[in-house]
C-alpha cells in the first residue's frame, strides 16, 4: 500500500516513510496519525510482513521506517 500525502509544501525535501506491521489496523492507524499531524512525508509505504518490508525498502529507499519486531516471513530485528 502506498499513501500519497496531499498538500505537500513546495521546496521541501522529499521524505518517505515505511511502516511494517502484520497487524493491518495498527499500520493503518499509524499512517493515519502521521498524515493528520505532519506534512513532512511525501509517501507512506505499508508492508504486511518482513519480506514485503525488505522489498519496499530496496525499491523505494525510504528515509524513515517504523517496524514491528515480530512479523511473518522475516522479523523486524533480524
Amino acid at each position: 500500500v502506498v499513501l500519497t500525502i496531499p498538500g505537500r509544501r513546495k521546496g521541501i525535501m522529499s521524505i518517505n516513510i515505511l511502516i511494517a506491521d502484520d497487524e493491518e489496523m495498527i499500520a493503518a492507524e499509524v499512517a493515519k496519525y502521521i498524515k493528520l499531524h505532519t506534512d513532512r512525508f511525501d509517501k507512506i509505504y505499508e508492508a504486511e510482513n518482513g519480506q514485503e518490508a525488505i522489498d519496499l525498502l530496496l525499491k523505494y529507499q525510504p528515509e524513515f521506517m517504523i517496524l514491528d519486531v515480530q512479523m511473518p516471513l522475516k522479523q523486524g530485528w533480524m
